[in-house]
């Protein structure tokens, strides 16, 4: 959708995250990558997917732009 911020996939740093999938406990370590999708209103201002939860956004990629950088556009 229009003005909706748009999913990226990210390489943890030295943080963990816990995935948000639907009853995934997996942590994502430092060094993997993770669907991060920002959130415009919420108190949890990202959700973040391992590669196997991340399966269905991967599914809609025809709707979305995975953005690289500030001048990445379709």
């Amino acid at each position: 959708m229009w003005n909706e911020p748009m999913p990226k996939w990210r390489t943890a740093q030295e943080a963990e995250h816990q995935c948000q999938g639907d009853g995934c406990a997996k942590v994502i370590a430092a060094g993997e990558q993770y669907l991060d999708r920002a959130l415009r209103n919420s108190e949890n201002g990202h959700l973040r997917y391992c590669e196997k939860c991340a399966e269905p956004f991967i599914a809609q990629a025809d709707s979305y732009h995975f953005f690289n950088g500030r001048n990445n556009f379709p």
